[in-house]
């Protein structure tokens, strides 16, 4: 072996070149993602960053931030981030009714909207699952078209 590792007979090669079918290494565009994995970690990322700088600024007496009061008002926006999650997957049903309800809890714990209650939001599922029975048949059959 030489200073670098290398054995004497074997010539070096950079990490660069092996990206063909033969390479051990994963190909480039399956190395990056989908774009939709890659905006969910930025999105996500982006969320714990704010949170934590919130949270950092409360406790330093910079802001008076009232947690509790923001959990108990703000926790269906997790539900309404998962169903756009599922949207940008392309799971139109479970997106569609996820975020439908959110909304439907968000609207109902923040005060906005009227509590709906669980007859409400069984009513407000099914709508939702209409919504996206019609946007999945519409969708096939403008594929079927063309």
């Amino acid at each position: 072996m030489n200073e670098r590792g290398d054995m004497p007979n074997e010539p070096a090669t950079p990490a660069t070149e092996a990206t063909g079918p033969d390479a051990t290494g994963p190909a480039p565009e399956a190395a990056r993602g989908s774009l939709a994995t890659q905006a969910r970690a930025l999105a996500g990322g982006l969320a714990l960053l704010a949170g934590g700088l919130a949270l950092l600024a409360s406790q330093l007496g910079w802001i008076e931030l009232p947690i509790g009061a923001l959990i108990t008002s703000w926790w269906p926006a997790l539900v309404v981030a998962y169903g756009v999650g599922a949207l940008i997957d392309r799971h139109l049903a479970e997106g569609t009714i996820v975020v439908a309800v959110g909304l439907a809890l968000l609207a109902s714990t923040t005060g906005v909207g009227p509590s709906v209650g669980f007859a409400g939001l069984v009513a407000i599922a099914l709508i939702g699952a209409g919504l996206a029975a019609v946007g999945e048949a519409l969708t096939r059959r403008s594929r079927q078209a063309h």
